[in-house]
C-alpha cells in the first residue's frame, strides 16, 4: 500500500505536469489562437456576469491574456516542483485560479475544476499536517 507521503509525492508531480501542460498550450495555441481558445469559454460559460468580462476585456486581448496565463501556470508547475514552502504557495494559486475560471467553464469543465481545487487542497493540507 502506497504511503501518504507518496501519494502527495505523486499528486504533486501530477500536478506539476498538468500545469506545465497547459503553460505550454497557452504559451502556443492560445497566444496564436486567442479567439478560437478564448471565444469557447464566452460560448459555453454558465455565469452571465463572466461573458462581458470574456467579450470586452480577454477576447480583444487574447495573445496577451493567453501569454499571462501559460506564465502563470508554468510558474505554478516551478512552485510545485519547488517543495516546501514554495509547493505550498503554488498549491493556493492553483487553488484560487482553479475556483475562478469554474463561472467561465461549461458543466463538466466546472466540475473538473472543483475536483481540481479539491485535489490541490487536499496536497496542501497533507503538507501543512505532516
Amino acid at each position: 500500500m502506497l504511503s501518504v507521503h507518496t501519494l502527495s509525492e505523486i499528486g504533486r508531480y501530477s500536478l506539476a505536469a498538468l500545469y506545465a501542460t497547459g503553460g505550454v498550450f497557452n504559451l502556443t495555441y492560445g497566444r496564436t489562437h486567442p479567439r478560437e481558445f478564448f471565444g469557447a469559454f464566452d460560448a459555453s460559460t454558465w455565469f452571465g456576469p463572466y461573458r462581458p468580462l470574456i467579450r470586452d476585456l480577454i477576447l480583444p486581448n487574447g495573445a496577451a491574456f493567453a501569454a499571462l496565463l501559460g506564465a502563470f501556470e508554468i510558474v505554478v508547475a516551478g512552485l510545485l516542483l519547488a517543495g516546501g514552502t514554495m509547493m505550498g504557495i503554488g498549491l493556493v494559486a492553483g487553488v484560487v485560479f482553479t475556483l475562478l475560471v469554474v463561472p467561465a467553464s461549461n458543466v463538466a469543465g466546472a466540475l473538473a475544476n472543483l475536483a481540481l481545487a479539491t485535489g490541490q487542497c487536499v496536497l496542501l493540507w497533507v503538507q501543512l499536517n505532516p
